[in-house]
């Protein structure tokens, strides 16, 4: 079992969001599959499969008009109703709506590794585990992670496509450069945008949007936010960026978004709030 680690999962841990104990955590996750009941089709035993943060019956108003993130089934993994993934083994209801069988060139590692006392190394001679565990983390990012900021990216370049600009035109903004940021980056440079700026107060996190062809700007930077809004703006002739990805989940980083983004631009916002936005 391979699982992430998410920021609700940290807020929990230390203290700082209420919640009930005698759970496992772990939204997302890979594993194998040991034990199927009878009515799973879709996978095997000894599958390889990701599994989402939710549960998704197939059979509901929503999940049958291909929206089953609104499934009125639906359960979350790592909470007091359906134990995660941070364990050996997790049970998965609805199984056929909620894992995807991982390809098989990307479910293990090629015949001769990924076994045994095997070992990569990172790019500073780190030893970093085995090749199939590295496959695996990898898959992790594909359970909830990728997607998300695939969509973002996604979303953002479709509803400029309809105003009729061309992504190779578009000025486009990512407001936080987390891991669901940095993949929303990667998604967003896929489609060619004229330029790209990351913005983030992490100087790590803006090294590796730099890194994946991004422009970085620091909003904790020399002139703080409005250095931020006048570097944009000077690339679009005073008018604000064509797109704007929200990944922060927090008021400011919204708000900005709003001052950043042009008249009749767009905003893609993944970030999950709970607070209104002032």
């Amino acid at each position: 079992m391979t699982s992430d680690t998410v920021f609700r999962e940290l807020h929990v841990y230390r203290g700082h969001q209420p919640s009930p104990t005698g759970f496992i955590m772990g939204h997302e996750f890979v594993g194998t599959v040991v034990q199927a009941g009878d009515q799973v089709k879709s996978v095997s035993l000894g599958d390889t499969v990701v599994a989402p943060f939710t549960v998704s019956c197939m059979n509901c108003f929503y999940c049958t008009h291909g929206a089953s993130s609104r499934c009125t089934n639906s359960l979350l993994f790592g909470c007091e109703a359906l134990d995660g993934g941070q364990a050996e083994y997790v049970r998965v209801p609805h199984a056929d709506g909620t894992v995807v069988k991982a390809p098989a060139e990307l479910a293990a590692a090629p015949k001769g590794k990924g076994g045994g006392d095997d070992k990569d190394e990172d790019e500073d001679g780190n030893e970093d585990g085995n090749e199939e565990d590295g496959r695996r983390r990898a898959l992790v990012l594909m359970a909830d992670i990728f997607p998300t900021g695939f969509f973002g990216a996604k979303n953002a370049f479709g509803l400029l496509r309809e105003q009729g600009q061309p992504a190779g035109e578009a000025v486009v903004v990512v407001v936080g450069c987390g891991p669901v940021g940095l993949c929303a980056i990667v998604s967003a440079l896929e489609r060619g945008p004229r330029r790209l700026f990351a913005v983030d107060s992490v100087p790590s996190r803006l090294e590796r949007a730099r890194a994946l062809g991004a422009e970085p700007l620091n909003f904790l930077g020399e002139g703080g936010v409005e250095a931020v809004l006048r570097t944009v703006r000077a690339a679009t002739d005073g008018r604000g960026a064509d797109a704007v990805i929200e990944v922060v989940g927090l008021s400011p980083a919204l708000r900005t978004a709003f001052d950043l983004v042009r008249p009749f631009g767009v905003i893609s916002s993944i970030g999950v709030h709970n607070a209104e936005v002032g």
